[in-house]
């Protein structure tokens, strides 16, 4: 079976989805650009790159026309973001549990996820940032980080990718002691 999408390196470090494919990866929330359609073309992030790769949907072109594997992709990640992989992992396992998946907000925030069928007719519910188990974090970091999920009306979940490289969720919430007796 032929893979579905042609993705082209671009200078940027992202990928190039043109033609017909591009309304196949937008209707499953990937990349960015055109969202009605299929004229334009789309962009994707690394990691949707090589996760689309390793399901062998995708076949991946460098910029001499030569085909990328994993391990070129996974080097051109992690050159461009130094959690790259631990991003990937937890990514790789959202996707594989059915979520969709997208580019988070920035200040910590990794990733958005929808909730499964909402993609397309709701925002994304939950904020998720990435974290190797054992790392280190700055409450300030956690603080700024479910503020903001917290002003987006999101739900932040710190998702650590353990030694063994499985993931283990926990969801972030406030507690309040004025209301105990």
């Amino acid at each position: 079976m032929e893979p579905l999408v042609e993705l082209r390196l671009v200078p940027d470090g992202r990928f190039s989805a043109c033609g017909d494919s591009v309304g196949w990866l937008v209707e499953r929330g990937y990349g960015y650009g055109p969202e009605h359609g299929n004229s334009g073309c789309r962009t994707l992030e690394v990691y949707e790159a090589l996760y689309l790769l390793e399901r062998g949907d995708a076949i991946v072109i460098g910029p001499d026309g030569s085909r990328l594997g994993s391990l070129d992709l996974m080097r051109l990640g992690a050159r461009r973001d130094d959690v790259f992989l631990t991003k990937y992992i937890v990514y790789r396992d959202l996707r594989n549990r059915g979520y969709v998946v997208r580019e988070g907000y920035g200040i910590g925030n990794d990733l958005r996820v929808y909730r499964r069928g909402e993609y397309g007719r709701e925002d994304a519910r939950y904020l998720v940032m990435a974290l190797e188990e054992g790392s280190r974090m700055p409450a300030s970091r956690l603080t700024r980080s479910y503020l903001r999920a917290l002003n987006l009306g999101k739900d932040l979940i710190l998702a650590v990718v353990e030694s063994r490289g499985d993931v283990v969720y926990y969801s972030i919430a406030q507690f309040n002691v004025r209301g105990m007796s």
